[in-house]
């Protein structure tokens, strides 16, 4: 997945949005819990939004040290 040959695959599909909600599909069934980055988040269901400005990412593509 790092190197983004996944999107090639076509069961693979990708969208954006702002917001979304993970959710266990089999009715009835306890939900299992969701983790990100080795966090543990809680039980489905899970929103997920994005906000704006809330990350900032180092870019070293030009081979320069991050400060």
């Amino acid at each position: 997945m790092y190197a983004g040959r996944h999107l090639a695959n076509p069961g693979v599909g990708t969208l954006r949005a702002t917001s979304v909600t993970v959710a266990a599909t089999e009715a009835g069934a306890t939900p299992p819990h969701a983790f990100a980055d080795g966090e543990h988040l809680g039980p489905l269901p899970l929103r997920v939004d994005v906000v704006p400005g809330a990350l900032h990412v180092l870019d070293d593509t030009a081979g320069h040290a991050a400060p």
